[in-house]
């Protein structure tokens, strides 16, 4: 099942990745084509946003939401959102990882927007004006310059 794992710059810096849940278009929905890539699109602004949580947690100045894109069998799942569905905790391995997503550098002052909201409405604003932004991919393979991507994000904050 395709997965979407929120996660921390931090993290993929040390190559560890703690279990937590995921989401995933629900295994028997039974979608395909168009629908299949809306919802699939649904389960990445939900790991996007659990994101934003996570880097509101660490308060490291990282400026970047960060999403895994992971094909992991045997995870258990509940019902989330209509065709979206959370995960059971979960940990990507290097050979379950089909692709990145992370914040161009560009939308970082967005994404530092959200981090400093003080007012639920401060709040709904800045997510609105990020996901004017959309998330940059990234190959398995391009780990080595996505590290130094986010590093140069971190440096700029």
């Amino acid at each position: 099942m395709r997965i979407y794992y929120p996660f921390l710059g931090s993290e993929l810096a040390q190559g560890n990745f703690p279990p937590r849940n995921a989401y995933c278009v629900r295994p028997d929905a039974g979608l395909h084509g168009e629908d299949l890539e809306v919802a699939e699109d649904d389960a990445r602004t939900l790991a996007a946003l659990d994101s934003l949580a996570l880097l509101r947690d660490e308060e490291s100045g990282s400026s970047s939401r960060c999403i895994i894109a992971a094909d992991i069998e045997g995870l258990s799942w509940e019902e989330y959102d209509g065709d979206v569905a959370q995960t059971s905790p979960c940990t990507p391995d290097s050979d379950s990882i089909a692709a990145y997503f992370i914040d161009p550098p560009d939308a970082a002052p967005a994404v530092r927007k959200v981090l400093r909201a003080q007012t639920q409405e401060e709040a709904d604003e800045a997510v609105a004006q990020l996901w004017e932004e959309s998330l940059e991919w990234y190959a398995p393979e391009e780990r080595e310059l996505l590290l130094r991507v986010l590093e140069s994000m971190n440096e700029k904050a």
